[in-house]
């Protein structure tokens, strides 16, 4: 009798167990070994240190000396002190080529070998025997205003300077206004003399205007220091 309880519970201790060799014995293996991998570590790509090294740049450089050296150079104040007749100076004007044809002044007097290019608002200057139909004006006293200063001055011939002959050729002062860049040119003026109420006008069709005096000026060794 007690052999056969012994036999009778052996089968059923077996069909509690779990096959090991049965066809889901396999895929239970396979998912523990899944589990059991280890996720790989994150790859950090060119691409992210590259964005970090950029971002740090930009930080650094505006702070740093590098900066400096990338900054266009500083226009040059006027000192006013020279303003006087025999007076040099280092002056910067600021301009776009339509200045060319558009600003103008009127005034009877010559000074040196310069005029204005008119006698009064309604009579040109006239064009003398002998002298070149189109040579930039050399001969021509315009108004500016200097940069950064805003002073009123009086340049004869500033686009018969070399640097300004280029920019004009390359950029006609025909060309719409919109497609014009203003920039500052910086030159060495030597002053020539003065106008007592001379009329300017700041477009070419527009109103005249008289300043109570204005110093005049003719320049070299122009060049570009930036755009305006």
């Amino acid at each position: 009798m007690a052999e056969q309880r012994k036999n009778e519970t052996r089968p059923r201790r077996k069909a509690n167990e779990k096959s090991t060799t049965g066809p889901g014995a396999h895929s239970r293996r396979r998912s523990r070994s899944r589990r059991a991998e280890p996720e790989p570590a994150p790859v950090i790509s060119g691409r992210f240190w590259v964005a970090v090294l950029a971002t740090v740049l930009l930080g650094y450089v505006p702070f740093s000396p590098i900066n400096e050296r990338l900054k266009p150079p500083e226009p040059v104040p006027e000192k006013t002190e020279a303003w006087h007749q025999g007076g040099k100076v280092r002056i910067g004007v600021t301009l776009i080529t339509a200045d060319y044809d558009r600003l103008a002044c009127a005034h009877e007097q010559k000074v040196g070998e310069g005029h204005c290019e008119n006698k009064s608002e309604s009579e040109p200057w006239p064009h003398e025997a002998g002298e070149p139909l189109d040579d930039n004006k050399a001969k021509i006293i315009q108004p500016y205003r200097t940069f950064p200063n805003n002073q009123l001055i009086l340049i004869q011939g500033l686009w018969a300077d070399p640097v300004l002959a280029t920019r004009l050729h390359e950029e006609p002062s025909t060309l719409p206004e919109k497609k014009m860049s203003r920039f500052v040119v910086e030159c060495d003026a030597t002053f020539i003399g003065q106008l007592e109420n001379p009329k300017l006008r700041w477009q070419a069709n527009g109103t005249w205007n008289t300043e109570r005096s204005a110093m005049v000026a003719t320049v070299n060794n122009c060049h570009l220091i930036e755009d305006a």
